[in-house]
């Protein structure tokens, strides 16, 4: 009389899926614990190079935007901002990346930081038909204490610096500047020559005269912003990586961008390869146990 072998085959199916299981969720753990230190880090984008920021305008949809075109109208950028900054009376942690919740926000006198002022501030511009662009500024790449973020406008050809923060541009020799001139001054000493132009008295109450720390130095490490909206799927993994959102920055041979190219190859790890390695273990077990 044959006895059953301890490894049937009967016992072997749900046994690979118990295995397969077991690397998956510790696959998912660590996932998730990774997109939690890039959001800590302020480095929950793909950071991609360009020769040039001078170019780069982030595709823009106003559908669904009507409310901020009735609320902010305008065809003029300083107009636009002085508006915004008189609507917003105080500093607080609000939405920073939705406008319509951000005017929601203040609506039931909420306050906004620099990252929401910016957001709102560029959405309002572009539904009234202003090319405009959100700009990230940061001394030191990933230590979000050190940032600042705040708004690009087209005027005549060139970009200006309109900030919905300190309700200022910079200048330099006379001529409104971006945010790139300014750090290109930072690195060939010519920073002294930038100053800011005050656009007059706002509700807002944020002054670059008392901010805590030296302005100028926040233009170390420039970065055009596009977080074009996109459909739900394409928000997760994998889909984000090449549809999520995207930090531009200009090279420049005097500076090593390493830690860039690091990040990005973090975040492809964290967005691609392991949530494919993931669906890859989950369908073996799935078949495994079905069979």
């Amino acid at each position: 009389m044959d006895l059953p072998m301890p490894w049937s085959s009967a016992m072997a199916d749900p046994l690979l899926g118990l295995l397969a299981a077991i690397p998956s969720l510790a696959l998912f753990l660590v996932n998730l614990y990774g997109i939690w230190l890039l959001r800590q880090y302020g480095a929950f984008a793909r950071f991609v190079p360009v020769s040039t920021l001078e170019h780069v305008v982030p595709p823009y949809n106003p559908r669904g935007l009507e409310e901020l075109v009735s609320t902010f109208h305008g065809t003029d950028y300083l107009q636009l901002l002085t508006q915004i900054m008189n609507v917003v009376a105080k500093i607080e942690q609000g939405p920073s990346s939705n406008a319509l919740a951000a005017l929601q926000h203040i609506r039931r006198g909420g306050g906004l930081t620099c990252a929401g002022m910016a957001n709102l501030y560029f959405h309002v511009l572009r539904s009234n038909g202003i090319t405009a662009r959100e700009v990230y500024l940061s001394r030191s790449c990933f230590d979000t204490l050190d940032t600042h973020v705040t708004v690009e406008v087209k005027v005549e050809g060139g970009w200006v610096i309109a900030d919905p923060t300190f309700h200022v541009g910079f200048e330099k020799g006379g001529r409104l500047v971006d945010a790139q001139c300014i750090s290109q001054s930072l690195r060939n000493g010519t920073a002294a020559d930038i100053q800011p132009r005050f656009y007059g008295p706002v509700r807002y109450p944020t002054r670059l005269d008392s901010y805590y720390m030296p302005w100028r130095i926040l233009f170390t490490n420039v970065f055009v912003v596009d977080r074009a909206r996109c459909p739900l799927w394409a928000r997760i993994p994998p889909f984000r990586y090449w549809r999520g959102p995207v930090m531009y920055y200009q090279r420049d041979g005097r500076v090593s961008y390493d830690h860039l190219k690091f990040q990005d190859r973090v975040y492809f790890l964290l967005m691609v390869v392991l949530p494919v390695a993931l669906l890859t273990i989950f369908a073996f077990a799935l078949v495994a146990g079905v069979h």
